[in-house]
């Protein structure tokens, strides 16, 4: 794997080689100090990874992801950085994958990167891995939720911060309020305000409510009227796939992670409408006949499934995600064959909520034989009015 760093600071870069000299029979690493140095470099031997500082003399990191952005949008692009300006940060955002402040520990840089790069055996197409990365019409992971993140890390955070933070964006915290009060959560009281929210749901519930909100943000951009509307249907989708894959994940080992898995499980739809609006109208055509997956494939050479995966990965979202998105079609090829596998529980609830909500797009059948051979089977008829109560107190 092949990995650039550029930064003006030859202290940083002395740093960097000798931390990561431990990775040298894994990593063929090299190390720039300026943005014109590494595009030269790129052209003649294209990377995997391209990390950068932001402030640099002449061409700053902005920029130079930009240009990497256009000329090898394939190329994993981070910013490695202790800058703080907020003006600075925005003008990456657009361009960057991911962003690493400034120390960081070698473990979290190898981390970020292998995590970020891990799926790209799922989208064969030099192509497609290309359409990926110039991806810009979806928020580069929504900067609210980035920032929701950073606080969350911090050891002292509590309910006034986390509300803080959500409220600087007036229209994430509209929609996260209405997504509380809806009948998903039950609540019985009203939630006014996004302290009481936090309190009440708890820290990590709010934070992937953050995230998916940011993504139906991304969903109403979208300009042809066939493609808004599927994609309003998506996010209504997403959502109650969401709650009940946490209904279903109750008590299992990855249940963190199930809420957020089936808010985000269809994000590679929301690629190929903003990206491949043409060629995805026309694949929903010919899901009227075969479902959506078979579709995908057939017109655009993958299914949203790879595709969605390969972006969170970029994203830097956790790698049981990663997985569980990418196989929520087909649970039985991903790499933990357990009936409490997170990718089960997405494809059961991807199939009985699409089942249950005649006028969504044409989804892969339930795979009740795999159901069977892991025992579950008997189980189909309290999933199944889970689901249609999840559906019924949709709205969002």
């Amino acid at each position: 794997m092949r990995v650039l760093f550029v930064d003006d600071d030859e202290r940083v870069l002395s740093g960097l080689r000798r931390v990561l000299r431990k990775y040298r029979d894994e990593w063929d690493v090299q190390f720039v100090t300026s943005g014109e140095e590494a595009l030269a470099l790129m052209r003649e031997h294209p990377v995997d990874a391209l990390v950068s500082d932001m402030r640099m003399p002449g061409m700053d990191g902005a920029t130079l992801l930009k240009h990497a952005h256009d000329s090898h949008p394939d190329t994993v692009r981070f910013v490695l950085s202790g800058l703080s300006n907020a003006e600075a940060i925005m003008r990456g955002v657009a361009v960057a994958h991911q962003f690493l402040a400034k120390p960081c520990k070698p473990e979290v840089i190898k981390e970020s990167i292998e995590g970020a790069l891990r799926l790209r055996e799922l989208i064969a197409s030099p192509d497609l891995l290309a359409t990926v990365g110039q991806v810009e019409t979806l928020p580069a992971c929504p900067s609210t939720y980035r920032r929701l993140n950073n606080a969350l890390a911090c050891s002292e955070v509590d309910a006034a911060r986390i509300a803080e933070v959500v409220e600087t964006d007036p229209a994430v915290t509209a929609k996260l309020l209405q997504l509380v009060n809806s009948p998903f959560f039950g609540l019985q009281r009203d939630i006014r305000d996004v302290r009481s929210a936090v309190v009440y749901l708890g820290q990590d519930t709010v934070r992937d409510l953050v995230l998916g909100v940011g993504l139906f943000q991304a969903a109403e951009k979208v300009r042809r009227p066939a493609l808004a509307q599927a994609m309003a249907r998506l996010g209504r989708h997403s959502a109650c796939v969401g709650v009940l894959a946490r209904e279903l994940a109750d008590g299992k080992p990855f249940a963190p992670y199930a809420f957020t898995a089936g808010v985000v499980h269809d994000i590679g739809a929301l690629v190929w409408a903003t990206q491949r609006p043409v060629e995805y109208a026309r694949a929903l055509e010919l899901s009227t006949a075969s479902d959506i997956a078979v579709a995908e494939r057939e017109v655009l050479g993958a299914d949203h499934a790879a595709v969605g995966a390969y972006l969170l990965g970029l994203w830097g979202l956790p790698y049981p995600i990663l997985e569980a998105v990418a196989f929520h079609h087909k649970p039985q090829s991903s790499s933990t064959k357990r009936a409490c596998d997170l990718a089960l529980v997405l494809h059961v609830s991807d199939a009985l909520i699409a089942e249950a909500s005649p006028d969504f797009i044409k989804e892969p059948e339930l795979d009740e034989a795999y159901l069977e051979e892991l025992g579950v089977l008997t189980r189909l008829p309290e999933w199944r009015e889970q689901a249609a109560k999840v559906v019924e107190g949709c709205d969002v």
